[in-house]
């Protein structure tokens, strides 16, 4: 019986450690382009912040812009889809974990999932 609840303990403070950065600030890509967009990184000061990345077409223009953003704006949080951002039309995307806006769509948070099924296994096979 102690030994499950040390199981369960490691595995709390791994899930407290993989989450709790999101509490304390989250850092996006942030540029503006109508070419290649070089990536700068910004810490975000915005209220319920995520991040966002638009790859779409303004005023005839290829337009890539990442920014930090409110999440309240938005109930596609962690979603991407065809939309139109300021007076342009294309991807918009957001998300909420540090840097998720580059040039990959998959986010950390599928990293972090993956990793902690693994940990887990690890923890119920060999500890």
């Amino acid at each position: 019986m102690h030994h499950l609840k040390m199981k369960l303990l490691l595995v709390g403070l791994i899930l407290l450690f993989a989450f709790v950065q999101n509490g304390f600030s989250l850092d996006c890509y942030e540029c503006i382009s109508d070419k290649n967009c070089k990536d700068s990184t910004k810490t975000c000061t915005v209220e319920n912040p995520a991040c966002l990345k638009f790859d779409g077409t303004k005023d005839g223009k290829t337009a890539i812009i990442k920014r930090c953003v409110n999440s309240l704006l938005s109930k596609s949080v962690n979603k991407c889809g065809d939309k139109t951002f300021e007076g342009g039309t294309g991807i918009v995307c957001m998300c909420s974990t540090d840097l998720c806006n580059g040039a990959s769509v998959i986010g950390q948070s599928k990293v972090v999932a993956v990793l902690l099924v693994f940990v887990a296994f690890l923890i119920h096979y060999f500890i």
